[in-house]
């Protein structure tokens, strides 16, 4: 009988392999880019803020579910939910700043970026907590017949 061989497994056997596969999805992704969308480049060459606002944007994203993955135990759908949440309000208050006061200066999505990542951090900390699966498996002191004080 043929084992399954789980992507956990995969990447804590063979990490060089799994760098390795990464580094040529890049690589792929950059020819692909520059030889069928090469103005895609060529706007982020003319520094256009929309381009650079989908780019910070998704890096803040990338981030954002790096750092935060191990919350996902707490509820799958909770933490997606969370973060599509959060994400989606991101795009709206950028797009609203950019197109009735002025489009967002790379300097400034660093500052943006870091007071977004607290921000990102409390909201789907608390509602991971607050409506994922630890909230509803934790039994109060009162159920268990444990009393406080020593």
């Amino acid at each position: 009988m043929r084992k399954e061989m789980s992507i956990k497994k995969l990447i804590t056997t063979y990490p060089m392999l799994f760098g390795a596969l990464i580094g040529l999805v890049i690589l792929g992704s950059i020819i692909v880019m520059e030889t069928w969308f090469p103005s895609i480049g060529k706007a982020w060459d003319r520094h256009n803020r929309l381009v650079q606002s989908v780019w910070c944007t998704a890096g803040l994203f990338g981030i954002c579910v790096y750092q935060f993955w191990d919350w996902q135990r707490r509820g799958r759908g909770v933490f997606w939910a969370s973060m599509g949440v959060f994400f989606f309000l991101h795009v709206l208050a950028v797009f609203f700043y950019s197109a009735y006061v002025r489009p967002i200066l790379i300097w400034q999505w660093v500052i943006l970026g870091y007071l977004e990542a607290y921000v990102a951090a409390f909201f789907v900390g608390w509602s991971t907590l607050r409506f994922g699966h630890a909230s509803r498996n934790q039994h109060s002191d009162r159920a268990s017949g444990i009393r406080g004080g020593a």
